[in-house]
């Protein structure tokens, strides 16, 4: 993270006097505090013989600059090991720093910011070193008082993930948290929501890197309800080492929300107007003393969307062909509040306790109106009917979150405590009437069937974790720790029919249910890496006993999986040179079934179109390798990878025909598939002015379903291509453009057809940097739609599904308050996707 502080030339001598003024206290209050580090050394720790010294000086006039503040910072882990002040001359000397790599950063309000790396100290290379004459350059920005403004660019890349800085990402403007995920390189959002990481939905979704039940048995619903204004980064991890939680075949996307870190007492607000009766608010606080770090955000969402859709099927069950024609037509409309709070207190230089919490609350209303013909290809019609629902639900979870972070020997001996308990209660109920039609459209003399069902699903998580981590000499580093995970989810389903005449409602025997579903899962990983001249190392074993319980309540089934399973990891990095790396990666991982693919009671909401779930489904195991290749030359960075995932008992749909027409769609284990792929980034500044991000993904996947029949194998390629432009045409205006597109790709019962689109959007600020204003036009040629066919034994099928996505979104954002430039406190991580990962089932 780059800062800049920026002032108006005009206040510029101003500022400096007070600072000349503050020379004396500023010097007592350093020399103290590096005094103080100094004397608590912990015993057997490296002693601090080691100096820096130089002199700072203004670029374009050659004069002195007093007060720049000079920054040691740990090239092994970026923690601050000192510091110190120029004096008047702009000369200074650090002295009582221990041996080591170190990144100097140089800093002075108005200026850029100065990073001196590979710094080294030690008896070979010496212990003194003349960092000479830096020269800092003055940076002009006309915002009244003195702010500070992150520059961050928008990828960057880490050892072990990539992090995306959403909030330059102008085409998600007004949109939900699935708009944001559809911008990140390699990712995919269906329109359903569902996910999708190198073309596998077989990911696992964090959110500030802690367990969660926040969103039910269903992660699309807190996302298309979370407003991306809420978001400061997404971190997309292919390849997690044995400390993090093994679930997600393809790897984890971590959804951080913004929490702001900068001193004294600041907020920013977002106001969002959009077409089709769509509209957002946020509103964040964050409050930063020397002991307490305190932080609120609110946001507000409705949004109003209509859908349509149309299945064409052949069924070949009996001696005469069926058709099907299905058309529906849809309506839903949304809003939810969610609400984030929380406080760090540093009670110490040791020591960090924090306390959050998370409440989200949302309600919506469904309209659907489905028209169904079945007749023969003769053209001898069977039956038609018109099948209306009016549907209304309404969910509410909370997170809480406590943690204690504590430096045991030195910044690099750490022991952190973390727990959470989270709740989500989601209920809906739809009445559904069902009018038949005569051969011709109209309605029957038969009167219509009404119909009634209800649901109501509760999810409550534990977690307790503990990690440990200590560094073992100059370059190596030992992590282990224990994570306990409890859930508990039960689905109760209620469905009943009503007499037409007498209104008398009856239930429905064979289909009401309950469903409960117990998981415990307890953890123990433990990893090491070592770092030499050029090649860094890493090895890691994580080992799992889980507990499951899937129970029918009523008729009183119960079925049982416990298992033991171990899951390695390695990481071996060789750094070619100062700007390139070369990475070798492997890791197993796990894809546990949810509770939607458990359930064996039927889905009646569509009742030609039924779905179950598979009581006796496995999870599912990959070895996953990568091997990526990255290298930075000037202001152009580019990632290249190819990566291998074999996969065993792979959890697919599996869909069957009955000799009525109805089709069933149920989950079941597949023998297995392989996918190879390679994919690239690029973040490419063209000009000053212009910058791309260009990223591309093709694989090939081997599918093996020869367990379920004995012509489900297939081989399918595909690729994913997605380009992002940004010009600047000043400080004050910017403009962005996102193009899309997946090609087709075959699947084993079928084949999925391509899909585009395009956003616009354009920004202007204003109020001296204070007021922005951005216009986002998001699919702008109304592309965006999902198309498929399906074949198995006794169907062919064509289906076309498209939900509203062309709107124009007004966004108006205001940023206000006192911002001044906090010091991170050392070792402190915040919205880490670490071992205790936030999974979104």
């Amino acid at each position: 993270m780059n800062c800049t502080y920026s002032i108006k030339p005009n206040h510029r001598n101003t500022v400096l006097k007070l600072f000349l003024e503050m020379r004396t206290l500023l010097t007592a209050l350093f020399t103290l505090t590096v005094f103080t580090v100094g004397a608590q050394r912990p015993q057997g720790e490296r002693p601090p013989i080691a100096s820096i010294f130089g002199r700072v000086l203004d670029n374009q006039t050659g004069k002195a600059i007093e007060f720049a503040t000079i920054t040691v910072v740990s090239a092994r882990d970026s923690s601050i090991e000192t510091g110190g002040i120029s004096g008047a001359d702009g000369r200074f000397k650090i002295e009582q720093i221990r041996p080591g790599g170190y990144t100097i950063q140089v800093t002075f309000i108005g200026y850029e910011v100065k990073l001196i790396q590979g710094v080294k100290l030690n008896p070979q290379a010496g212990i003194s070193k003349d960092l000479g004459d830096i020269r800092l350059n003055f940076v002009v920005n006309e915002i009244g008082t003195a702010v500070i403004e992150e520059k961050k660019e928008y990828m960057e890349l880490m050892m072990d993930k990539k992090v995306f800085n959403v909030d330059q990402v102008m085409g998600a403007t007004g949109g939900m948290a699935t708009d944001i995920l559809e911008t990140i390189p390699s990712v995919q959002v269906d329109m359903d929501g569902n996910i999708a990481l190198r073309g596998s939905q077989n990911v696992t979704v964090l959110i500030d890197g802690k367990p969660s039940a926040l969103t039910g048995s269903s992660r699309q619903a807190i996302l298309q309800q979370l407003p991306a204004s809420s978001i400061e980064r997404i971190e997309v991890i292919t390849n997690p080492s044995a400390k993090y939680d093994p679930d997600g075949m393809t790897g984890i996307i971590n959804i951080v929300l913004k929490k702001n870190k900068l001193a004294g007492f600041h907020g920013n607000v977002q106001l969002t107007y959009g077409t089709g009766d769509n509209y957002n608010a946020s509103l964040g606080l964050n409050l930063r003393t020397t002991k307490f770090n305190i932080f609120s955000n609110y946001s507000f969402n409705y949004n109003d969307r209509f859908s349509r859709g149309n299945t064409d099927r052949l069924s070949f069950a009996t001696e005469d062909i069926q058709v099907l024609d299905q058309q529906n037509r849809g309506n839903r409309v949304g809003f939810g509040h969610t609400i984030k709070a929380g406080t760090d207190f540093y009670a110490n230089g040791t020591t960090t306790f924090n306390v959050s919490g998370t409440y989200n609350i949302s309600e919506d209303e469904d309209n659907d109106s489905v028209f169904n013909k079945l007749s023969y290809t003769t053209g001898e019609f069977l039956s038609a009917f018109d099948r209306i629902s009016a549907g209304a639900g309404n969910r509410n979870g909370y997170d809480l979150t406590a943690g204690m972070r504590k430096e045991l020997r030195g910044k690099d001996h750490l022991w952190t405590i973390d727990g959470q308990f989270s709740s989500f209660d989601g209920n809906s109920v739809s009445d559904i009437e069902n009018i038949e039609l005569t051969a011709n459209g109209t309605n029957s003399d038969t009167a219509p069937f009404f119909e009634t069902n209800a649901s109501d699903d509760q999810t409550q998580t534990i977690t307790a974790q503990t990690d440990y981590a200590k560094a073992t000499g100059e370059n190596g580093k030992l992590e282990a720790g224990y994570k306990l995970t409890y859930r508990n989810m039960v689905n109760d389903f209620y469905a009943e029919f009503r007499d037409t005449l007498t209104g008398i409602a009856t239930p429905y025997t064979d289909r009401n249910n309950i469903f409960r579903y117990k998981e415990q899962i307890h953890a123990l990983y433990g990893t090491y890496g070592y770092k030499w001249e050029r090649i860094t190392a890493q090895g890691g074993l994580r080992a799992e006993q889980v507990f499951t319980e899937s129970k029918l309540l009523d008729t009183d089934e119960t079925f049982v999986n416990d298992y033991f399973a171990l899951f390695p990891s390695g990481f071996l990095t060789y750094k070619m040179s100062k700007a390139s790396d070369i990475q070798l990666s492997y890791s197993r991982r796990i894809n546990r079934p949810n509770t939607r693919q458990l359930n064996p009671f039927a889905n009646y909401s569509d009742n030609l179109n039924l779905r179950r779930g598979n009581p006796y489904l496995l999870p599912e195991f990959v070895n996953a390798i990568d091997l990526s290749y990255s290298i930075k030359k000037e202001s152009t960075t580019y990632i290249f990878s190819a990566y291998v995932h074999d996969v065993n008992q792979v959890i697919r749909r599996f869909k069957t025909i009955d000799t009525l027409g109805v089709s069933t769609t149920r989950y079941e284990n597949q023998a297995g598939s392989q996918n190879i792929g390679i994919e690239g980034v690029v973040n490419l500044e063209v000009a000053k002015w212009w910058a791309l991000n260009m990223s591309f993904n093709g694989y090939r996947v081997n599918n093996d379903g020869t367990n379920l029949e004995s012509d489900l194998s297939n081989i399918a390629y595909s690729w994913t291509s997605r380009v992002m432009s940004t010009m600047k045409f000043n400080n004050a205006m910017q403009l962005q453009a996102t193009a899309f597109y997946r090609a087709p790709e075959n699947t084993v019962q079928g084949r999925m057809s391509e899909m585009y689109f395009i956003d616009l959007a354009y920004k202007v600020s204003f109020f001296k940097g204070k007021g922005s204003l951005t216009v986002n036009l998001r699919d702008v040629f109304d592309t965006r739609q999902f198309s498929f066919s399906s074949f198995g034994r006794g169907f062919e099928q064509e289906s076309l599904r498209k939900r509203e996505s062309r709107n124009l979104f007004v966004s108006f954002g205001w940023r206000f308050g006192k911002l001044e430039a906090g010091r991170e406190r050392r070792g402190r991580g915040e919205g880490n996707s670490d071992g205790g990962g936030m999974e979104i089932d």
